[in-house]
């Protein structure tokens, strides 16, 4: 009998090398940490699941794997979701776990999102400020999804952590929300900045996120930034391709409160 189980719970994506490249390493990194736990990994989004399907992809609902865990006679299971902010999915995610709490005998923990709170935000500043060294007249934009407004405050505390350590070059703008690309684009021309990088403030970096970011549409961040006379270019590579965004994950799936 198998006592302890892990699930990491992602939205996903269909785009493969994302999977391989920012999903994949906080899988992996959470499966060292814990090696005697039972390990299952699902994506949350129902549209990414069907889509694989259709492409003969096998994946799990969060629903799926804990029942599956629960008959193979785990007592106590963890969920750490691949999430950024405790936002609407957060939410939602919350419930479904709670929903199968009662199949675990020794309870279910739930980990926290990624900016969690202030010592997380500092830290994954760090790790941002570490992948994306200063360069002269150059600014890096870092785009969150966005979600509703309290939530939202975390993305902006990463940008304030930046700017607390001296890194002054980062802005922040929000795929649903505010800054916008427009308003982002003001704020750098104001401050002569030449040149910028738009940089994923998500786990990975979707098919819808590619083209919102990088898209070759007037309406993308690359085009709007572009057509306000600042040289932009797009990194694709999302949060979890840092290795330290996945210490942070499984710092966070060792402090899982127990929510049953």
């Amino acid at each position: 009998m198998t006592r302890e189980g892990l699930v990491f719970a992602s939205y996903g994506t269909l785009v493969d090398e994302a999977r391989q490249s920012d999903i994949a390493p906080v899988a992996e990194a959470l499966k060292g940490a814990f090696p005697e736990d039972a390990f299952a990994e699902v994506y949350t989004s129902v549209w990414v699941r069907e889509h694989l399907a259709k492409r003969g992809i096998a994946s799990t609902s969060l629903g799926e794997a804990l029942v599956s865990l629960a008959d193979e006679g785990v007592m106590h299971a963890t969920v750490q979701p691949g999430l950024i902010v405790c936002g609407d999915a957060w939410d939602k995610l919350a419930v479904e776990a709670a929903a199968l709490a009662g199949r675990f005998p020794e309870g279910l923990s739930l980990g926290r999102p990624l900016l969690a709170d202030d010592r997380d935000q500092k830290e994954v500043a760090f790790v941002i400020a570490e992948a994306f060294p200063a360069r002269p007249s150059h600014a890096f934009v870092l785009v969150g999804h966005g979600t509703r407004e309290a939530a939202d405050a975390a993305y902006t505390g990463v940008v304030w952590a930046l700017h607390e350590a001296g890194r002054t070059d980062f802005a922040l703008g929000l795929m649903e929300g505010a800054p916008d690309p427009d308003e982002a684009a003001n704020k750098l021309v104001r401050n002569d900045t030449h040149s910028v990088t738009i940089v994923p403030l998500m786990l990975t970096a979707g098919s819808h996120v590619r083209r919102r970011l990088a898209g070759e549409g007037a309406a993308s961040w690359t085009s709007r930034l572009s057509a306000a006379g600042i040289a932009t270019d797009c990194t694709l590579a999302g949060l979890g391709s840092l290795p330290g965004v996945s210490a942070i994950f499984v710092r966070h799936a060792r402090e899982a409160e127990t929510i049953r």
